[in-house]
């Protein structure tokens, strides 16, 4: 009898795949079709179908479209090996490690009070492949998404995968073609980690330009903990896992000088280059809430600083733009 049954279902088996691999591409191609209707839609109404979905329903969406199934129009995902250039994974993992950032974004807009909608801008500055571009859909009409990065690669591929927004083109040092006064909402994720001190000094001017009285900035750099995971690496050679791994592994070499320095709110940097650029200008970078107080404060006040591994993989500045300037 058991081998009766295993031999029908040797024979079924291959008809029952067939079957169900029709099905789904016929549902694909169904909520295809779907979609492309959704894309001839006017912005406002799209935008109002991204905007009313909950947080599971966002992110179980944009999982989906890491697979090309999400049920609202999408931006595609550029190939493995140029997300994992990037940011060092892709597709659905991309997605997950980057909610938590964009969540404490969230959380951190209700705890200050500033709300995205039709009228709101935001500015992805770093913007990558579009990673976190595509996050803020639900919350800002495309043509309010603005995407600005000094990389070639990153804003020809926003363009060829149909990353919606506003495009600019940025130089490696400020003044940059960005409007005044324009965002309720900007951030920096991994991009300020790598940034000299002048070259964030100068960007924290920009910043200061740009964003509306009141807006929210958010910009991630390397937490306190880089610096035991140097040693680490120092240590424990056979743990490295990477070239980024080895180059850490002869950096801040002094560990309780690096320690101390840290805690008195200096800026720590390694100019070890990359990214097509030279160490005056990039690097490794562990900036402490101190040095964001000193070089923000004049413009903006330093509403959190989290640096909690379980909550984000990189330290958190969250300030706020002043109202008026604090005058010297």
């Amino acid at each position: 009898m058991r081998r009766a049954y295993w031999r029908v279902r040797q024979r079924v088996s291959p008809i029952i795949d067939r079957s169900q691999e029709r099905c789904r591409r016929l549902w694909r191609h169904a909520r295809r079709g779907a979609v492309l209707k959704i894309e001839q839609e006017p912005e406002a109404q799209r935008f109002s179908r991204y905007h009313q979905l909950s947080d599971g329903a966002w992110l179980r969406l944009l999982l989906d479209s890491t697979e090309g199934l999400a049920r609202l129009p999408m931006p595609r995902y550029p190939s493995d090996e140029i997300q994992a250039g990037f940011i060092g994974s892709s597709n659905r993992k991309a997605i997950e490690q980057g909610w938590p950032f964009y969540m404490l974004m969230a959380e951190q807009r209700k705890i200050h009070g500033v709300r995205l909608g039709a009228n709101a801008h935001v500015l992805d500055f770093g913007c990558g492949w579009g990673r976190f571009a595509r996050m803020f859909l639900r919350d800002v009409p495309e043509s309010n998404l603005w995407c600005a990065d000094s990389y070639d690669l990153a804003l020809a591929t926003c363009r060829e995968i149909g990353v919606p927004g506003r495009m600019v083109k940025l130089s490696q040092m400020p003044p940059s073609d960005l409007p005044s006064a324009r965002y309720d909402l900007a951030f920096a994720y991994s991009v300020f980690s790598h940034l000299s001190p002048a070259a964030h000094a100068a960007w924290s001017q920009e910043f200061a330009r740009v964003v509306k009285p009141g807006g929210l900035v958010f910009i991630s750099t390397h937490a306190r903990w880089l610096i035991d995971e140097c040693k680490m690496w120092r240590e424990n050679p056979d743990k490295i896992e990477s070239a980024w791994h080895e180059k850490l592994s002869g950096v801040f070499l002094d560990y309780d000088e690096s320690v101390e320095r840290y805690d008195r709110g200096e800026f720590l940097y390694a100019p070890t280059g990359g990214a097509g650029q030279s160490g005056a200008s990039y690097g490794e970078a562990i900036v402490p809430r101190g040095f964001f107080e000193s070089q923000w404060g004049p413009h903006f006040e330093v509403v959190d600083f989290i640096a909690d591994p379980s909550r984000c993989q990189q330290a958190v500045a969250v300030l706020r733009k002043r109202v008026v300037p604090l005058t010297s």
